[in-house]
């Protein structure tokens, strides 16, 4: 509330800035009032249309709300104004392509070669290199998944011997773990990697992450509760912490949007009106 009485006043001096607008939507956003802010968001848009920020903002909106197509449609139109167009398909793209299982099986050729464009520039990029065997997995290129998950879990082992406080570099060895089925492992990896970098607001992200990807079996058609509430808990408090709209758009979240509200992870305070 207090920041949209500022953002209020300040609108009223600077009516033509876009940066207002844009505060003003992810505020409503953050209170889980998304209709609210996209209806705000739009005005940023009709200021600055190639506003890579604002765009990928929409998106996320659009995507928290299952509007995935719609929210294609806006990364799509950012891809356009950012300086690597490779690395927003295998980031922000990707999330959004493997959350759809239509546009997955429709797009997920595009995600491989930008990822392996961008491997061919850096083979160490192990953010890459899981992305890739990620979306290998889903499309049901199992083995060769598995190869690069192991030989991303060789590589992830090596790094954080090297480094034992790449507290980065530890959670995706966790996520890595559960891709390959090695739940306990992942999760008591992620969990001391969070305990010991307590302060880390990315770790706790990335630990949902990991719980949500363990939290629902498909064969069984069982969502462990535990997990869930844990996946939850995380987002929670990371979102309370800091907003990081990538992860929270993984999708590694890909149970809690299907079997769980992901908007239940905002705080739901009232605010004056757009």
């Amino acid at each position: 509330e207090d920041a949209l009485e500022m953002l209020d006043s300040a609108a009223r001096f600077s009516p033509g800035e876009s940066v207002i607008p844009f505060l003003r939507g992810l505020a409503f956003f953050r209170s889980g009032q998304p209709e609210q802010a996209l209806e705000i968001l739009q005005r940023a848009f009709k200021l600055d249309p190639r506003n890579v920020e604002i765009l990928g903002l929409i998106a996320t909106i659009h995507q928290v709300n299952k509007s995935f197509d719609k929210a294609l449609w806006y990364h799509e139109t950012a891809m356009f104004f950012t300086s690597d167009t490779q690395r927003y398909i295998a980031g922000r793209l990707s999330d959004v392509i493997m959350l759809d299982p239509m546009l997955a099986l429709n797009q997920g050729r595009r995600v491989t070669s930008a990822c392996l464009n961008l491997l061919e520039r850096d083979p160490r990029e192990y953010q890459t290199l899981y992305s890739l065997a990620r979306i290998l997995q889903v499309s049901g290129d199992i083995q060769e998944s598995i190869t690069y998950f192991n030989g991303l879990e060789s590589s992830l082992r090596t790094q954080i011997r090297s480094n034992p406080n790449d507290t980065r570099a530890r959670m995706y060895l966790g996520l890595t773990l559960t891709r390959l089925g090695r739940y306990a492992d992942g999760i008591a990896i992620g969990e001391a990697a969070v305990a010991a970098d307590s302060n880390n607001v990315e770790a706790k992200y990335l630990l949902a992450r990991i719980y949500a990807l363990q939290m629902y079996s498909p064969l069984t058609k069982i969502v462990d509760g535990a997990k869930q509430a844990r996946a939850l808990d995380l987002l929670k408090e990371a979102l309370n912490r800091r907003f990081i709209d990538t992860e929270l758009c993984s999708a590694d979240l890909y149970n809690v949007y299907y079997q769980s509200d992901i908007q239940s992870v905002f705080g739901r305070g009232a605010v004056e009106k757009p």
